[in-house]
């Protein structure tokens, strides 16, 4: 196994790490969950709502994506 030295701006996962910084944000931070089943509904929620408001008109993104 070799380490290999990648530039911050090169990793394919910074595109994704600002949407799991908003899920956290919106559903895990200071939350206390009695059970893993309200947890997933609470991420569900979160989704469900996500995806709806990104495939509104109003989002500017989705303009681009269609």
């Amino acid at each position: 196994m070799e380490a290999v030295y990648l530039p911050t701006d090169a990793s394919w996962l910074n595109a994704i790490e600002s949407e799991f910084t908003a899920l956290h944000a919106a559903t895990l931070k200071n939350s206390d969950d009695s059970s893993h089943l309200l947890r997933r509904r609470r991420i569900y929620r979160y989704l469900h709502w996500r995806n709806k408001e990104h495939a509104s008109a109003k989002c500017y993104i989705a303009r681009f994506m269609r």
